[in-house]
């Protein structure tokens, strides 16, 4: 039951006091509380109006039970201790499920950060707890800390932690299946001495680590978006879906690390703020992506790459059997190409059926890769090319659309697999 429910409740009928003990799960929601959100009221007399309307009703709740506990609300120095006690309480409910969600409405000049009472929780608590969210939380245990052996779910954000704090926690979090890192501080290495054998979902995402260390065998989701930093995950057997969004970024990079890296991996999708494109056209010695179904590339082409596009089908190269191919350009120039267009060495593509690009104005580097693609792939079904922009903004006309479509349908005429069904948007 909701906490705004239970005030509720309680003021109704004393008759009806006892309806929330049916419910395991105790939101703690400072809209719900206080009836609005903050907006430009005064943080400090909206957070202690929040503290007062969940102290009175936690009062009429000692020695129930509740296995989750979730906590939204905006960081306070004034919090502290109250959350604290909240937590105790939790705790002694036999708590199962903890949410901390205390970001602060603005990031800018933010700094200050709940730290986590670990001290509250004894060896059979910790032993209870299957899943923790912590936003705007920093960990600094005094003693090391041995993880939460039960967990399995952790999704940490605008979290501080040290290196061999994060290490040791996740390294007693042996039934681990979910772990996610947004915008946390840890400013040094994600690397974890014991295996996560049962991690099957792992997500990074802007934080200050430089280098990823963990054996995760039966991983099956990845996604990392921040620089571009040595990431090594072990033996992974099935690795299903990778999700990279990568800055300074190198195309040997890509091509010749990332296969070793993301081991058997079907679904691929790849972006960058900029991927200088190589001459010669195709490089050599590149990995495989041994088990690629499926592609998707966000790229921006600089004006000074527009003549090495078709050096993108190293990508196809590197997956024997890709059947999929999404590619979203954002080209910072518009312009038909113009003059004869360059190809590569015979290559086929055997499975590939579908191939959906947007972002194409024409440039003679998309013709080229464009066609490369429609003459090796002789099992194609689908094709798609959109003028518009998916990344990046659209400063295009409808002239220059109506350049392009003809332009396309000029150099796909006679080369086009009978029954290839073409959508020229």
């Amino acid at each position: 039951m909701q906490l705004d429910e239970v005030v509720r409740t309680s003021v109704l009928s004393s008759k009806l006091r006892n309806m929330w003990t049916i419910s395991s799960k105790l939101s703690l929601d400072c809209v719900a509380i206080c009836g609005r959100r903050r907006y430009f009221y005064n943080k400090h007399k909206y957070t202690q109006e929040f503290i007062d309307g969940v102290n009175t009703v936690l009062q009429q709740l000692h020695g129930k039970v509740f296995e989750d506990l979730e906590v939204k609300v905006e960081f306070d120095s004034i919090l502290v201790d109250h959350l604290n006690d909240w937590i105790s309480f939790a705790v002694s409910s036999l708590m199962k499920n903890l949410a901390l969600d205390l970001a602060p409405a603005e990031f800018v000049g933010f700094k200050d950060r709940y730290i986590f009472p670990i001290e509250l929780f004894d060896s059979a608590s910790v032993s209870r707890i299957q899943n923790i969210q912590l936003s705007c939380v920093s960990f600094r245990p005094r003693f090391p800390f041995r993880g939460f052996p039960n967990l399995k779910k952790l999704d940490l954000h605008l979290f501080d932690v040290s290196e061999m704090d994060l290490d040791e926690m996740l390294s007693g979090c042996a039934n681990l299946e979910w772990l996610s890192l947004i915008r946390c501080h840890v400013n040094g290495e994600l690397k974890v001495k014991q295996p996560l054998s049962r991690l099957l979902y792992l997500r990074i995402a802007y934080c200050g680590i430089t280098k990823v260390e963990l054996c995760a065998e039966n991983l099956r989701t990845f996604i990392y978006h921040g620089l571009q930093l040595p990431i090594d995950l072990g033996q992974v057997k099935q690795l299903e879906t990778a999700e990279l969004r990568l800055y300074g970024s190198t195309f040997e990079y890509v091509l010749t690390e990332l296969p070793d890296v993301l081991l058997g991996v079907q679904t691929f999708t790849f972006q960058t703020s900029y991927l200088p494109l190589e001459m010669p056209l195709l490089l050599e010695n590149i990995g495989s992506f041994s088990q690629l179904r499926f592609l998707r590339l966000w790229i921006l082409v600089r004006s000074g790459d527009s003549d090495n596009i078709l050096s993108l089908a190293s990508f196809l190269r590197a997956a024997p059997l890709i059947e999929g191919l999404e590619m979203h350009f954002d080209a910072d120039f518009n312009g038909v190409g113009w003059g004869p267009l360059r190809s590569l060495p015979p290559y086929p593509y055997d499975y590939l059926r579908k191939v959906h690009i947007t972002g194409f104005n024409g440039i003679k580097g998309q013709l080229e890769f464009l066609v490369h693609i429609v003459e090796n792939a002789p099992a194609l079904k689908v094709l798609i090319i959109d003028p518009r922009k998916k990344l990046g903004l659209c400063r295009c006309k409808a002239s220059d659309f109506s350049a392009c479509r003809a332009s396309v349908r000029s150099e796909l005429k006679g080369k086009l697999t009978p029954g290839t069904e073409v959508n020229i948007l």
